[in-house]
Order: C-alpha cells, then sequence, then structure tokens
C-alpha cells in the first residue's frame, strides 16, 4: 500500500517535471509538491513520532509483563507461604 501512494507519487511529480520543462524551478516545485504530498499521506514522521496505536499496545504489553514478572509470583509466594503456615 505505502509502495503504490509513493509511485502513484512519483507519476505525478514526473508529469510536473515534464509539464515544466527540465528548468530548475520545475524541479525545486515538483520537490517541494512531493514533500506536501508525503507530508499528508504520511501524517507524523515515524523517525521521531510515535503513533497512539503505539504508545496503547506498548502500555498493554508493558502491564501484560509486570502482572506477569512481579504481581504474579507475589500472590504465588504468599499463597505458599499461607500454606505452610496453616499445616
Amino acid at each position: 500500500m505505502k509502495k503504490l501512494k509513493e509511485q502513484m507519487l512519483d507519476v505525478e511529480v514526473e508529469h510536473l517535471m515534464k509539464a515544466a520543462g527540465n528548468s530548475e524551478t520545475g524541479e525545486t516545485y515538483a520537490d517541494i509538491l512531493r514533500a506536501r504530498q508525503l507530508s499528508r499521506t504520511l501524517p507524523f514522521d515515524p523517525r521521531n513520532e510515535l503513533s497512539t496505536d503505539a504508545k496503547y499496545i506498548a502500555d498493554r504489553i508493558v502491564g501484560t509483563m509486570w502482572t506477569i514478572f512481579i504481581v504474579l509470583p507475589l500472590v504465588v509466594g504468599i499463597l505458599v507461604a499461607a500454606l505452610y503456615t496453616w499445616k
């Protein structure tokens, strides 16, 4: 899907460059247009920002791991200690 969008943008940029000729201004305008359209299709910079979905998934994973490795051993330890004291 992402490659298809990039290919469509490349075709549009090539069309604009042919229409503007091969002058320096045409290339600059096409590059600016391509950057604008890429920023519309990719609403955030994946190198610097995290999506809300990624933050949600990471929170769920960290919470689950915390439960498995911290809470569960504590509960099991308390139950085992309680069983040994009642014997």
